[in-house]
Order: C-alpha cells, then structure tokens, then sequence
C-alpha cells in the first residue's frame, strides 16, 4: 500500500525562483517539474527534470503518513550540490500535497543562499516512465524536454 501510494509520475510545483534577488520579477514565479518515484530495496528513488538541471535521491516513510525526501542537483562530478531535504504529509483529502523544504534559490554567485520553502506535489499516475524527447521541427525547444506515460 506504501509503495502504491508513492510510486509513479508526479508533478512539484516549487517557488523556489521566487527568492532569486537578481529577478526584479521573482515574486510571481512558480516552477513544474516532472518527479519519476520507483521503489528499490526499501527506498524510492527520486529523478526529478527541470528546464536547466535535474535531481537525483531518495524518498522514505519515517511514519505512516510522513515521507522525507533527499534529492541533490544531478552531476558526474561526484560533488553533493544544492542538497534539499523536505517532509511531505501524506494525511490529506486533497491530491495536491504539500511539502516544507530546506532548499536553495538558485541564485547566481554569492546571491545563491539556503532558503527555506513550500512545494505542492501532485501525482499524474501509477507506474509508466519518463523518456527523453530529442528535438525536431515539429517538437520545439520548449516542448521536447520530456514526455511522460502512465497508467
């Protein structure tokens, strides 16, 4: 029942470029990303795609309606980058769940500062994958990033 409930296709909604000092326009921002959660040995693996750069981690239940996430920025440098932690809530009447996150702005230079925000998780379907889109005339830049499949 764990396992069902978190595995599959979702979207974060992150406010995150709301804090970037160096955006006059910062305060009307919001993000989508696409998340693909898989569960192996006991933890969920965590791919999340964004438009300049990807995470990778891990979800847990530390309690029947409590799952943490780790996630990093995802490089072959083997350096820990911009790590996030957040806590999700799973006891809601809603299919939009909430987050509270130790995360990053993205700022550039010294104005990139740990920040603390709210995320909104919305699961699109169980089970399916996430495949590259390569770009082509009839896919443009904007939508040629990712699709998604699920059931």
């Amino acid at each position: 029942m764990e396992i069902d409930s978190l595995e599959g296709i979702w979207l974060c909604y992150t406010g995150s470029t709301q804090a970037r000092i160096s955006n006059p326009s910062r305060y009307h921002k919001v993000v989508s990303k696409l998340v693909d959660l898989k569960y192996k040995d006991g933890y969920f693996t965590y791919n999340r795609f964004g438009a300049s750069f990807n995470h990778i981690g891990y979800m847990q239940f530390e309690s029947p309606e409590i799952v943490s996430v780790y996630s990093r920025i995802k490089k072959n440098t083997g350096k820990t980058e911009s790590p996030r932690h957040s806590l999700i809530s799973l006891n809601t009447d809603t299919k939009y769940l909430s987050a509270i996150s130790a995360s990053w702005n993205f700022d550039v230079g010294d104005k990139n500062t740990m920040i603390g925000i709210r995320e909104i998780y919305l699961k699109l379907g169980k089970g399916g994958g996430l495949k590259k889109s390569l770009m082509t005339l009839k896919t443009p830049v904007v939508n040629a990033k990712l699709s998604a499949g699920t059931r």
